[in-house]
C-alpha cells in the first residue's frame, strides 16, 4: 500500500513544482486521488479483519485512530477518507518542517551537540521504546522549526454564531482566517521570533497559546502526534549519523524558489554538506541533503 502513497505524492509534487501551474483539478489528479482512496479502502478492511481477531486489545491498539474510529461506528469510507489525509500530512508537513529545521540547526554547532548527547543517552537506555519521551531538547528543536517554518500557514474556520472580535463584528456564517506566520512571529509571544533558538520558554506544539502549527480545538490536526513523532525520530537518529554543515554559496531556504501551494517546500530542496568523508546523500522527501557520516570512534 505505501508504495502507492509515494507514487501518487510524487505526481503532486512534479505537478505543483511547475511555475504557473493550472489551479483547475484534472483527470489524471482526480484519477490519483481516487488511487489513494481505494488504497486507504483496502487498510481499512484489513485492519478491522485483523483487529477482530483480537480478544484484548492492548493499549497501543486503544490509542490506534482507526481503532477509535470503528468502535465509533464511523463508517469505512470516512476512515479511509481521514487515513489518506493523516498520511499525507504525515508525509508533506513533516518533511518541510524538518528540512527547513536541519537547515537552522547546520548553523549551530552547540545544538547539534546537544542533540548528539540526547542521541547517546538514547542509545545507552535501550533505543526509541524506552527513551522517546525523554528527547526533550530533540522535540523542542523540532517544535522551534514548527513555530519559524508553519508548513500551514493559514487557518479557516467558519463562525458558529454572531460574536464580536477584536472589537469587530462577524457575523454567523462567516469565514474567519487566522495567518499562521503572524501568530508564530508575535513579538510580544515570542522574544526574537525570527531567531532559532530551541530552548525559548514556552516551546509546546499542544497548549502553547502562540503555536497553531497543528491549530486548535476539536477541529485540530488529526495527525499530529504522528508529525511529532516522525520528526523526533528522524532528528535524533540524523544527529546521531550526521554533522550539518551549510554548503557554501547555496542561498538560504527562505530566498530559494517556493511551491505556491498550502504547505510550502524549497523547489531545488536544501543543500547541506559537511567536510569528512564518505560522502552519503540523504533524501528526505522532498528535500535533499549532502551529509557526510560521522567517523566511528575505535574502542
Amino acid at each position: 500500500s505505501l508504495p502507492v502513497f509515494d507514487e501518487v505524492m510524487e505526481y503532486f509534487v512534479q505537478r505543483y513544482t511547475e511555475a504557473c501551474h493550472s489551479q483547475l483539478v484534472t483527470e489524471e489528479d482526480s484519477r490519483m486521488m481516487d488511487r489513494l482512496f481505494q488504497t486507504g479502502l483496502k487498510i481499512v478492511a484489513e485492519f478491522k479483519a485483523l483487529s477482530a481477531k483480537v480478544q484484548e486489545p492492548s493499549d497501543t491498539l486503544k490509542r490506534c485512530l482507526l481503532y477509535l474510529s470503528d468502535r465509533a461506528g464511523i463508517s469505512s469510507e470516512e476512515m479511509a477518507a481521514t487515513l489518506v489525509n493523516v498520511m499525507i500530512a504525515a508525509g508533506e508537513a513533516p518533511a518541510s518542517i524538518l528540512a527547513q529545521t536541519l537547515e537552522e540547526i547546520a548553523k549551530h554547532p552547540d545544538v547539534q551537540g546537544k542533540l548528539l548527547q540526547e542521541a547517546m543517552n538514547r542509545q545507552a537506555s535501550g533505543g526509541f521504546e524506552r527513551w522517546f519521551d525523554g528527547l526533550h531538547y530533540t522535540q523542542s528543536c523540532i517544535t522551534e522549526g514548527m513555530r519559524l517554518f508553519a508548513p500551514a500557514t493559514l487557518v479557516q474556520r467558519s463562525a458558529q454564531r454572531h460574536t464580536t472580535l477584536a472589537g469587530f463584528p462577524v457575523a454567523k456564517g462567516t469565514v474567519v482566517g487566522v495567518c499562521v506566520h503572524s501568530v508564530h512571529h508575535n513579538p510580544e509571544e515570542w522574544p526574537e521570533p525570527e531567531l532559532f533558538n530551541p530552548d525559548r520558554p514556552g516551546l509546546d506544539y499542544q497548549l502553547s497559546r502562540g503555536m497553531l502549527t497543528f491549530s486548535k480545538g476539536p477541529r485540530g490536526c488529526p495527525g499530529k502526534h504522528v508529525a511529532m513523532a516522525i520528526c523526533k525520530v528522524a532528528l535524533n537518529m540524523i544527529a546521531e549519523e550526521f554533522e550539518l554543515s551549510v554548503l557554501p554559496g547555496q542561498p538560504p531556504s527562505a530566498e530559494c524558489p517556493k511551491v505556491a501551494k498550502m504547505v510550502e517546500w524549497s523547489v531545488d530542496g536544501l543543500s547541506l554538506i559537511h567536510i569528512s568523508e564518505p560522502t552519503r546523500l540523504l533524501s528526505i522527501s522532498y528535500a535533499v541533503f549532502c551529509l557526510k557520516k560521522k567517523k566511528k570512534k575505535k574502542n
